[in-house]
């Protein structure tokens, strides 16, 4: 939590260090709250105490009343609240700050111009050398960001699955001809790029030239486009190779031979024979899957501003919050222990072997 006493230079300025370097030196100039040993243990700097509340969600601190600026003047609790929350102003652009400070309460509200009043921040001057501090919970963390996480994650299993599977089935029954094509080549093209690179030509491209869907205000429908489609790339093409390879032996199965030679169009040897059993495989896919996409990911969020989870637990992990730490693989546990549950009740409606015995 570095201080800033006014506004001078962005090179020099302490709430606006997005770079590293520039960061580092001037962690150098500027003393912090609470300094960290080689072992990154906390330690006194301008606080010289400090204790949090029952359940851990509000800290008091107790400041140095030896603690001087450079013209003299002594440095308060005041001067710590007011320079926190000029680094969340939202006409000042500080993201690099932004992300040590989002875990206060109010803070990321602030910092969006949601809430254009500072009083909600959560941090205050109690009195001129006592600061009260209080984080989001937990829970609070969760419900805010994970909205936004499973609105395009949700969105790229559907997109995943919607067009994976078709453009597998057509690929298999329509083996070397133009459609095959088609589909193996979306395969190796979704599968190829890395999504941080996706995801930048995408923004380039989609947003800056072509002006096509829009970079800020994260709410509006088409906000959510270029996200779901980055995501769902990768997972759609794995969706089109494992549909394909399992329609293809499927398709040389001895009972969808005698079902041609009886006659029947190809339209329903596919409809009735092929694509229940064909589908197993891509079921038993789509269960990690879902699990993976509805935790978000990284760098879709961070490259598209979306205020996702998966940004948070990223964060949380590199600030060592360990609460949400835990929170972050509690939650990816138990959407896959569900999803796989879903997932095995599932396999009984394609294919009537595989059924829950009722008795015995």
């Amino acid at each position: 939590m570095p201080l800033n006493r006014g506004d001078v230079g962005a090179a020099a300025d302490p709430g606006c260090s997005g770079a590293y370097h520039s960061y580092f030196i001037n962690s150098l100039m500027f003393s912090a709250l609470i300094a960290l040993d080689d072992q990154l243990r906390p330690q006194p700097d301008i606080a010289a105490s400090w204790a949090p509340n029952a359940d851990g969600a509000i800290w008091r601190f107790n400041l140095r009343q030896d603690v001087q600026w450079t013209d003299g003047a002594p440095v308060t609790a005041h001067d710590l609240e007011w320079a926190v929350k000029r680094n969340l102003a939202p006409n000042l652009y500080c993201g690099g700050q932004y992300w040590q400070l989002v875990d206060l309460k109010g803070a990321r509200a602030f910092y969006t111009g949601e809430e254009p009043d500072p009083a909600t921040v959560g941090i205050r001057a109690l009195d001129d050398y006592t600061l009260e501090v209080a984080n989001e919970r937990v829970q609070q963390v969760l419900g805010r960001t994970w909205p936004a996480t499973a609105q395009v994650g949700l969105g790229a299993v559907l997109l995943a699955l919607g067009l994976g599977v078709p453009l597998g089935v057509s690929a298999a029954t329509g083996r070397g001809r133009e459609i095959d094509h088609l589909g193996r080549a979306v395969s190796v093209a979704g599968a190829a790029p890395p999504v941080y690179v996706l995801g930048t030509l995408c923004v380039v491209i989609f947003s800056a030239r072509l002006k096509l869907v829009p970079l800020i205000g994260w709410g509006a429908p088409a906000r959510a486009i270029l996200p779901i489609c980055v995501l769902a790339l990768g997972p759609l093409a794995t969706v089109i190779r494992f549909t394909r390879a399992a329609t293809l032996e499927t398709l040389g199965a001895d009972y969808v031979r005698t079902a041609r030679a009886k006659g029947l169009k190809s339209r329903q040897v596919i409809g009735r024979h092929v694509l229940k059993n064909a589908l197993l495989p891509v079921l038993t896919l789509s269960g990690p899957l879902a699990a993976h996409l509805l935790t978000g990911s990284f760098f879709v969020e961070t490259i598209f501003n979306v205020p996702g989870m998966a940004a948070a637990f990223v964060y949380a992990a590199a600030d060592r919050d360990y609460p949400l730490i835990m929170a972050g693989a509690v939650l990816s546990g138990g959407l896959i222990i569900l999803l796989n549950l879903a997932v095995d009740l599932a396999y009984g409606l394609l294919d009537p072997r595989i059924r829950l015995a009722r008795n015995g």
